[in-house]
């Protein structure tokens, strides 16, 4: 019999930078003698096996990885292979069975956007679990008309009124969940994380030499500066702007810009034509889809990341953290939700999202050298540990609670 944990978290899918958190937690949940305190329930596992992202236009699978190092169990898919076909396909079937079984103290969301999620949230409060929230939502994300708006609002009000505490990844979400009804004393800073692949790099040791090597693989010339796009190639990212504002650089900085999409997407020969067109002497290389292990390399070799996202749902930009784990700099549109965190940092570069805005800001950014360091730092409180540790006080004062009873 599966012992009863203190923290369920249910979530439709695995997800490989959540899954990150969970392992930490079960890490430190084992340090201090409570291997089975969390344990993650999975309504499906498809992403696991393979599906086609229409954004990446290529079928994608994240492996068994994502699952290993951590307690969990899959419930398995309730209708079709791609729930994502239809998010509601996800629906709360085997929710009450499953939390009848593990009688967990608390239960937590990652998310409102399938039936499973709401099943839980309106069933686990009837069996006596707390309901805590780890979620991605803020409110300038989108553009919405005010009757939008206020429809959203009462959505929302409704949907946390249940819930006892929240999770905040950063600012914009801080002030989310304060605005619709949390208070202070119901929110916990675990932030927005990726595990970061240079860890164990000495990069005064070993920084310029594994940069160098980055670049020889991928064929970069030594003295170009390398403008790094991650992600689909589609109009939400706004990739076409770069092209747009390339074109109207100074010859040299042209000559000296190389430009590497590391993702693929429908807007992909658009960009290609675009180039070609309009700024023919910047280089461009075009990868197409870029698996998480080789990725790092292109980290390596850039010089800053361009994240030029509409106002369309970039709630954060997991590819920032990545960016600045390497050092790099970081140009984003102030549509971005980590801009509002790191926008103060001096080679963190907000703009509007205007190709002459844009053209300026390269230029400034080509002739100032990055404080790889401080970039580094200020990514570092945005760590899985950090994630992980802000949860843990929680999972201790439920430990507490059933040590009492």
């Amino acid at each position: 019999m599966t012992p009863s944990p203190l923290l369920a978290i249910f979530e439709p899918f695995p997800v490989y930078y959540h899954a990150d958190v969970y392992r930490e937690l079960h890490r430190r949940c084992t340090e201090e003698g409570l291997p089975d305190a969390v344990r993650v329930v999975y309504a499906t596992d498809f992403n696991l096996r393979g599906y086609r992202d229409p954004g990446f236009g290529s079928t994608v699978a994240w492996g068994e990885q994502v699952v290993a190092g951590y307690p969990n169990e899959i419930l398995g898919s309730t209708r079709g292979a791609d729930p994502l076909a239809s998010r509601w396909s996800i629906t709360p079937r085997g929710v009450l069975a499953t939390l009848r079984r593990l009688r967990p103290k608390a239960v937590m969301l990652t998310q409102f956007g399938v039936a499973f999620d709401l099943g839980v949230l309106l069933l686990a409060p009837f069996l006596g679990a707390e309901v805590w929230l780890r979620t991605e939502n803020q409110d300038e994300a989108f553009a919405r008309g005010r009757l939008k708006s206020v429809a959203r609002d009462l959505v929302y009000r409704a949907l946390y009124a249940p819930i006892d505490r929240a999770f905040f990844i950063g600012e914009l979400n801080r002030r989310h969940f304060l605005r619709l009804g949390f208070r202070p004393e119901q929110l916990s800073f675990s932030p927005y994380c990726v595990q970061d692949p240079f860890a164990e790099v000495d990069w005064v040791r070993d920084g310029e030499r594994l940069r160098q090597d980055a670049r020889r693989e991928l064929g970069i010339g030594q003295s170009s500066w390398v403008l790094l796009f991650v992600g689909k190639v589609f109009d939400k990212k706004n990739p076409l702007i770069v092209p747009a504002a390339a074109a109207s650089l100074p010859v040299e900085l042209r000559r000296r810009l190389h430009v590497i999409y590391a993702g693929a997407g429908e807007l992909a020969e658009a960009v290609r034509a675009a180039f070609a067109r309009d700024c023919p002497d910047v280089r461009l290389s075009m990868p197409g889809f870029v698996t998480r292990g080789t990725l790092p390399r292109y980290y390596l070799a850039a010089d800053g990341l361009i994240l030029p996202s509409r106002q369309a749902g970039e709630t954060w930009g997991l590819v920032v953290n990545e960016a600045m784990q390497a050092g790099l700099c970081i140009i984003a549109s102030r549509h971005v939700g980590a801009a509002a965190e790191f926008g103060g940092l001096p080679d963190f570069h907000v703009v509007d999202g205007a190709a002459p805005e844009l053209a300026r800001t390269l230029i400034g950014a080509m002739a100032r050298k990055t404080d790889a360091d401080a970039q580094r730092r200020a990514i570092g409180r945005y760590s899985v540990a950090a994630a992980a540790a802000g949860i843990m006080p929680e999972i201790r004062r439920l430990a507490a609670r059933r040590d009492r009873a």
